[in-house]
This record gives C-alpha cells, sequence and structure tokens, in this order.
C-alpha cells in the first residue's frame, strides 16, 4: 500500500527513480530485449517532452515506448490506487483523449479500437 496524500517534491523525485531503477535491474539481471528496455525506460516520456525521467519527445521516444505510456497511464486510471479510486475505462479513454501532446495519437486511436474489441 503507499502513502495516501499528495507526495511531497522530495518523495517525488524519489518516485521517479522507479524509472531507472527498473531499467537497471533489467539490463543488469536478465537477458531482455532492447525495445522491451525501451519501453520500460520511456512508458514516463511523453511526445511533448514533459514526461520523465529524459524528458524526450516525439521521435525519440520508441513505439514500445509510445505503446507503454498509453498501457501505464490506463492501467493507472483504471486501478484502484491509494490516493485516487479507479474509474470506468470509457471516462479512462476520454482523459488520455484530452491528455493533448502526451500520447502517440495514431497508437491512442489504435488502443480505443482495441478497447472496443475486447469488450464485446
Amino acid at each position: 500500500m503507499g502513502k495516501i496524500g499528495l507526495l511531497t517534491e522530495a518523495e517525488y523525485k524519489v518516485y521517479k527513480r522507479h524509472v531507472l531503477e527498473g531499467v537497471r535491474m533489467l539490463e543488469s539481471t536478465w537477458k531482455i530485449p532492447a525495445p522491451s528496455i525501451a519501453a520500460v525506460s520511456q512508458h514516463h516520456e511523453r511526445i511533448n517532452g514533459t514526461g520523465y525521467p529524459n524528458g524526450i519527445s516525439d521521435k525519440q521516444i520508441e513505439i514500445f515506448g509510445r505503446i507503454m505510456s498509453i498501457a501505464d497511464c490506463f492501467d493507472n486510471l483504471t486501478s484502484p490506487r491509494p490516493n485516487n479510486s479507479a474509474i470506468m475505462p470509457f471516462d479512462a479513454v476520454k482523459v488520455l483523449v484530452n491528455e493533448k501532446g502526451h500520447f502517440d495519437r495514431r497508437i491512442l486511436m489504435t488502443f480505443i479500437r482495441l478497447l472496443g474489441r475486447f469488450s464485446r
């Protein structure tokens, strides 16, 4: 169980290290393909450069990083968390669509179409 309430700036800096720690563990422990490591290292990067840990943008973000950023955000929105209740998938899709500049629009639209197929 995580902390209840907003993180302080110092706590948020520590939290953001999970990306680099995850990459370090994958690189040192298993023979994970480079595209999979890119997915882990880039899952909080945003197309407009506002993400972390490296603040990269657009074409610098590999395809699996682009996919994982959408999947990770959708999972965070639809799963219960200490600070937030889960929201319904339809509402989560609305949040993703409204996050202008964060996600690859083509991949996001494909993700939404796939969700529609699985919900039937």
